[in-house]
């Protein structure tokens, strides 16, 4: 925090701290600034102040802490005003919040088009797959792993709909790679109260229906790895179709 409140942008008449900044040229212009109008409201809210520091964040506040400082620093980035420098602490915050981000086994991921840094759990399935992904796919794709998420069956859910989508629209060709995996994919989508309400109704299921919230986390989670793994294997069939052709060539 000392680097943080040490951090400045100087300029013609500009002489800001990271967070002045943030309020003076930033925060208006934020998407995601929702009905924050300053990063006092914006700490209070998340519960990291100065004096919640003081008396100690738990491991969750502090995961907050570091997502906020980078978005912070982004914002400010994007949005700092011609003929303006940072003070030679604003890289050196940069490189310490990633080294603390990589040392809990976190990566920290930057999407442009929402204005939006988060951290999340190192996946490198994950990652790989959102590289093949249109943007809002591929933020979803992400967003699964962000540790806000965990124990949010209602989110988690939405964005196995989400992804469920995209499935149907490569399942001939994964099927065609691989038929069972394609085939246990349906039936997770289609038992586990995602696609359908199995809870109740014409397409409950009693297996469903007896599962503690943390049991059906855990199968969301399983079915979230299958659908990656689906993404990937289908991208690869491009790839290696590319190698059959050339070794004809050969």
């Amino acid at each position: 925090m000392r680097l943080f409140n040490e951090t400045r942008i100087y300029g013609f008449n500009i002489n800001y701290s990271l967070e002045d900044n943030f309020d003076q040229e930033c925060i208006h212009l934020w998407k995601n600034r929702k009905y924050v109008t300053s990063s006092k409201q914006m700490r209070e809210r998340l519960r990291i102040t100065d004096e919640d520091i003081k008396h100690g964040l738990d491991d969750k506040q502090v995961l907050i802490l570091l997502e906020y400082i980078l978005n912070v620093m982004s914002l400010c980035d994007a949005y700092m005003p011609e003929d303006s420098e940072w003070s030679k602490e604003f890289g050196m915050l940069q490189q310490n919040v990633v080294n603390v981000v990589n040392s809990l086994n976190y990566d920290v991921k930057v999407f442009e088009e929402e204005e939006k840094t988060i951290l999340v759990e190192k996946c490198a399935a994950a990652t790989a797959v959102a590289e093949i992904m249109e943007d809002e796919t591929a933020y979803t794709v992400i967003e699964y792993n962000h540790y806000l998420l965990k124990g949010d069956l209602v989110r988690k859910k939405q964005i196995l709909k989400a992804l469920a989508d995209k499935f149907e629209g490569k399942k001939k060709q994964i099927k065609s790679i691989n038929n069972t995996l394609a085939s246990e994919i349906g039936c997770l989508l289609n038992k586990l109260n995602i696609r359908h309400n199995n809870v109740e109704g014409e397409k409950a299921e009693v297996f469903t229906q007896q599962l503690s919230p943390e049991e059906l986390e855990e199968w969301y989670d399983d079915t979230y790895q299958l659908l990656l793994l689906a993404f990937l294997e289908e991208d690869n069939m491009k790839r290696r179709q590319k190698v059959k052709d050339l070794q004809k060539q050969l």
